[in-house]
């Protein structure tokens, strides 16, 4: 195997296994029962657990996706040289991907409170961030074509 194809690989297992574990734990959270008697501060630090776990395990599916995109979208662009897939922008589309989730999961709670829409929150967050980052680099590579070509 080719180091672009072993990169690639290695970005999706790390991904999968991300999505897994945290998945794994904002499930295992949901699961506690806590006592009617917890402690009012307890019960918020649980809640906030419960939040970041689970708003945190959708962020990778969405990193998958915007890496797919990226790919094809270099790839079937005309004129484009072969793209190297470049690892290290794996953690900064996270953690970018984390902001944007984290952000928006709480406007989209708090207007989805108390709807059937509220378990979707997190999946609505990261269509907004794939969507916002789609926009970005839009807007990005309109830039760099208006600066080549002065």
């Amino acid at each position: 195997m080719n180091t672009t194809k072993q990169n690639v690989v290695t970005a999706f297992v790390i991904l999968f296994v991300a999505f897994g574990v945290l998945g794994g734990v904002a499930v295992g959270l949901t699961q506690i029962q806590l006592a009617p008697d917890t402690p009012e501060y307890i019960v918020l630090v649980y809640n906030g657990l419960i939040y970041i776990f689970t708003s945190s395990s959708v962020a990778p599916l969405f990193v998958m996706i915007r890496n797919v995109y990226g790919y094809l979208k270099n790839k079937y662009t005309p004129g484009n040289e072969p793209i190297q897939y470049e690892g290290k922008q794996l953690l900064t589309t996270w953690l970018t991907y984390e902001g944007y989730m984290k952000g928006f999961s709480i406007f989209i709670l708090a207007f989805a409170q108390g709807t059937p829409y509220a378990p979707y929150a997190y999946y609505m967050s990261g269509s907004l961030a794939f969507i916002v980052d789609l926009v970005r680099s839009s807007i990005e590579d309109v830039a760099n074509s208006v600066r080549a070509t002065k």
